[in-house]
């Protein structure tokens, strides 16, 4: 693979790949009516659903018809602050300070929602850049309930169209999300991994596990995810309803 992928002029080394391991982390995570709702830590940008979800709780959703606008508006302007955060601060934490416990306190939550009106919309408007994706995600739940929330993805359409010659492997293109100015969080550098968007979630209830979830969708991710929880949560819907509803979400350049 670092054969084919120098002759094709990659700056990789046998040492980049011989570095690489999988790591143990503890989920980042917040409390959404009396749920406990967890999600993987930066660079993953499972942060976003968290913030989204901290923001909502200050309204009365369940009050509101499930496939409304007024649903809706509040949702997808709490989806614009959300992002807003994530593309101004998430990045890999090996390498840079990502301010989680200050995103995702209360004050913070405050700050945001009071910047939304629930009869118009924000004229100013954070930028988005979405990124074609071939994500797959899968739930398991044994007898036992243990559960595993797995998600894979090799970003872009066929990843970075790379394969190695002798061992078939599609290499995937998660640079690209790396940002260029240099005192950007996300900005690019040796041995430092990007913000990505693949974020498997959990929500449990008295330190039992309730329910894996996840979508598949790139960018919108965090939408979705806050999208199913607030419909099973609020609205009282099974997983499938859930699923099955009507979903929006927020595009600047739509």
């Amino acid at each position: 693979m670092v054969s084919r992928l120098r002759a094709l002029g990659g700056l990789h080394a046998l040492e980049d790949f011989a570095a690489t391991k999988g790591e143990y982390v503890r989920p980042v995570g917040t409390s959404y009516r009396g749920y406990d709702i967890h999600q993987m830590p930066p660079n993953n940008q499972g942060l976003t659903a968290l913030i989204m979800l901290n923001v909502l709780s200050g309204f009365s959703l369940g009050a509101l018809e499930p496939n409304g606008a007024e649903r809706f508006h509040l949702e997808i302007e709490a989806g614009r602050l959300a992002y807003q955060d994530r593309d101004n601060f998430i990045g890999d934490q090996n390498h840079v300070h990502v301010p989680v416990e200050q995103l995702l306190s209360r004050s913070h939550a405050d700050r945001l929602r009071a910047e939304i009106d629930p009869a118009r919309a924000m004229t100013h408007l954070p930028r988005l850049e979405l990124q074609p994706s071939d994500t797959v995600y899968i739930s398991v739940v044994d007898r036992d309930r243990n559960a595993v929330s797995f998600i894979n993805s090799t970003f872009g359409s066929f990843g970075s169209g790379v394969v190695g010659p002798s061992t078939g492997v599609v290499l995937q293109n998660r640079g690209s999300s790396f940002r260029l100015a240099a005192d950007h969080p996300n900005r690019i550098a040796p041995g430092k991994r990007p913000m990505h968007t693949i974020m498997p979630g959990m929500v449990t209830a008295k330190g039992r596990a309730i329910m894996p979830f996840g979508v598949m969708g790139g960018g919108y991710q965090p939408f979705g995810h806050v999208h199913l929880l607030t419909n099973i949560i609020d609205f009282g819907m099974d997983p499938q309803e859930a699923l099955d509803a009507p979903r929006v979400f927020y595009r600047q350049d739509a």
